[in-house]
């Protein structure tokens, strides 16, 4: 896959960046991958292509324009239920081959950033509105991290530690993943993408190698590697 060099902004590529740009390019690397992890079989290392949006510009992002940053408003779950729309998710008679679609604590927006659009909805809140998703383990019912003295490196630890549980319960090849801007800048960092932030409704996709080790998956980031895709 190709990556953009603007330094500030992840445009959205053609093709998701693909180096194929034949008719049957995206067929083409759904059996890259399979070969790839077919191939180590033997291995602990899987191949996982990952596709990060951010959220589609809402009521906050327009009201910066006009009145600051208090305006509220919470966007990554309604642009995942966009960006699927049509797909069932996981859930009764269907919940071994459909897609789970699941809230995480980890992945929210940076806690640095005392905003209150970067607040989010309460447990109860979120389940009564959304009850197609899965909410994890431990999420609790109000946010009790917003506003708390997040630095950078505490960013980037927290989304690896959130990536790696991902890793670790889900075996899927392909995984999507709907964030906030400085998030998903730290995704990329933590992956070893270059740092760039994305426009709202922006998004990327990655190939990367996973690895298990004792203490955490070690993560190999083969975006740019045109012989993978």
């Amino acid at each position: 896959m190709q990556d953009n060099d603007d330094p500030s902004i992840e445009q959205v590529l053609p093709q998701f960046g693909l180096v194929d740009t034949t008719p049957s390019r995206w067929e083409n690397l759904k059996r890259r991958i399979f070969e790839l992890n077919g191939a180590g079989a033997e291995s602990s290392t899987t191949y996982r292509v990952l596709f990060i949006g951010r959220h589609g510009e809402g009521y906050h992002n327009r009201a910066l324009e006009t009145y600051g940053r208090e305006a509220w408003t919470n966007r990554a779950i309604q642009t995942a239920l966009i960006s699927f729309e049509g797909i069932a998710l996981a859930s009764g008679n269907n919940a071994a081959v459909a897609p789970k679609a699941i809230i995480k604590e980890k992945l929210r927006e940076a806690n640095f950033l005392q905003h209150t659009c970067n607040m989010r909805r309460t447990r109860s809140f979120i389940k009564e509105t959304y009850p197609q998703f899965e909410i994890e383990e431990g999420f609790t019912e109000e946010d009790i991290f917003w506003g708390d003295s997040e630095t950078d490196d505490l960013l980037r630890t927290r989304v690896r530690e959130g990536l790696d549980e991902i890793f670790e319960k889900d075996n899927s090849w392909y995984i999507s993943i709907t964030a906030h801007a400085v998030t998903n800048r730290a995704i990329r960092e933590v992956l070893g993408a270059p740092a760039k932030r994305m426009p709202t409704g922006g998004a990327f996709a990655m190939v990367i190698s996973v690895t298990p080790t004792s203490e955490q998956a070690e993560i190999g980031f083969s975006g740019t590697t045109s012989e993978v895709c």
